[in-house]
């Protein structure tokens, strides 16, 4: 017989609700990124401020991100 035991609190499970949403708002970021850099890219050769602290805000999740797997579980 299996006994579940309660994770530390340093671990983050896969299958909790916090984690999926936060896992599909990174992939929302990511194809935002991925459509919107391209054509900036092509467009618009020259970023203003507020581009640029939006790329900046979203590269910020993106290290989050990178944080939060390091203590996810596999």
């Amino acid at each position: 017989m299996q006994t579940h035991q309660k994770a530390p609190r340093c671990i983050i499970m896969p299958n909790a609700r916090w984690k999926l949403f936060w896992d599909f708002y990174i992939v929302f970021l990511l194809l935002v990124v991925s459509i919107l850099v391209p054509y900036r890219l092509a467009f618009y050769p020259e970023d203003d401020f507020d581009w640029l602290m939006a790329y900046t805000c979203i590269d910020l999740f993106f290290l989050f991100d990178m944080f939060i797997t390091f203590f996810t579980a596999v």
